[in-house]
């Protein structure tokens, strides 16, 4: 049977993680979550029957294009439970910048991630992108000296967002699944973006801890009519 035939939630997570070193205080935690996230899943649909035919996780991890030569790492999707051992792996090879910066690639990971090759179908399909970051954005196209940078980014704020609505896009992502939450600094451009449909950003203090309200969220976003 297709996934579309189905009647359960198709759900697939993109985790774009901040790893500059401004990150330190949070990126145990943060890892540490992402690797609770499928079993609280797991358990909160199954509270509230619900039916999850199939859970994805991703992350691409981004940094300063200026300050560090490899600015975007990503993994493939892994299944949930099956391949979390592939993604812990994935996880414990990130790492953070040495160099200081109060900028990152985050854009860039964005748009990378709904480049992704997000599951095409599904009666109840999500495509959920989770960021975290404590610092501002460069804006596209500000690090497009570096050589590393991948090819194929949106050129400013105005093409990721039509990207966003699933416009000129060449991916499986559909935006009417599409779910963007944000634990951010009140730093551009989390705050130029709030026009967009289907974003929620939490705004945080450079060291605040990630809490377990943060994981709620994160589910009810996925799997909430919204």
């Amino acid at each position: 049977m297709s996934l579309q035939a189905m009647s359960g939630y198709v759900i697939d997570i993109v985790f774009c993680v901040d790893t500059t070193s401004s990150m330190e205080p949070q990126i145990n935690a943060i890892k540490e979550n992402i690797l609770k996230l499928p079993n609280q899943f797991f358990e909160s649909m199954d509270e509230e029957g619900k039916t999850l035919q199939q859970l994805r996780i991703k992350v691409i991890s981004f940094k300063d294009a200026k300050n560090d030569p490899v600015p975007l790492k990503e993994s493939k999707f892994f299944i949930m439970p099956d391949e979390l051992p592939q993604l812990e792996a994935f996880l414990k090879r990130l790492y953070l910048s040495k160099a200081k910066s109060g900028n990152a690639n985050a854009l860039e990971a964005i748009a990378l991630a709904l480049k992704s090759d997000w599951a095409p179908a599904g009666a109840l399909l999500r495509h959920e992108i989770i960021l975290f970051s404590n610092n501002a954005a460069y804006k596209l196209g500000e690090c497009s000296n570096n050589e590393f940078m991948p090819g194929g980014m949106a050129k400013d704020l105005d093409e990721l967002h039509s990207w966003w609505e699933g416009i000129s896009l060449d991916s499986a992502y559909r935006a009417k699944g599409g779910r963007l939450l944000c634990f951010v600094p009140n730093k551009y451009p989390w705050i130029d973006i709030q026009t967009w449909d289907r974003y929620w950003p939490v705004f945080r203090k450079e060291d605040e801890a990630l809490e377990r309200f943060d994981m709620d969220v994160m589910i009810e976003l996925a799997v909430g009519d919204f």
